[in-house]
């Protein structure tokens, strides 16, 4: 998934700037979140420039941070219970962090944008 996003994006960069091979104005960022209902996978790549012919300069800065667990959750057991009763499942293990990094990319564009 990241590197389908990743061509994506530098394929509309280079349709978004109709230049040739070169360094760009100023870098552009892409910020990606993978999550299941109890894990977060960020990702962020920053493009620099589209001429990758030479090895000369930044190309491209690439952030992974991958299997960030929000909660963890502990299914019941009904093999365990005389009577088989099933139980809600419970929730524990509350990592703060994960969300910090959640909320941080979520505003990284309300931060950046310039008001006009």
């Amino acid at each position: 998934m990241s590197l389908i996003s990743l061509c994506r994006f530098i394929c509309d960069d280079i349709a978004h700037f109709q230049s040739s091979a070169g360094v760009l104005k100023e870098p552009v960022t892409i910020l990606n979140i993978n999550c299941s209902p109890l894990t977060f996978n960020f990702l962020v790549v920053q493009l620099n420039t589209l001429d990758f012919t030479s090895d000369n300069g930044i190309k491209i800065f690439v952030w992974s941070d991958s299997a960030n667990h929000l909660i963890r959750k502990t299914l019941c057991k009904p093999w365990l219970h005389s009577k088989r009763k099933y139980g809600p499942p419970k929730l524990w293990d509350y990592n703060p962090q994960v969300f910090e990094k959640f909320l941080a990319m979520y505003l990284y564009n309300f931060a950046s944008a310039k008001p006009s």
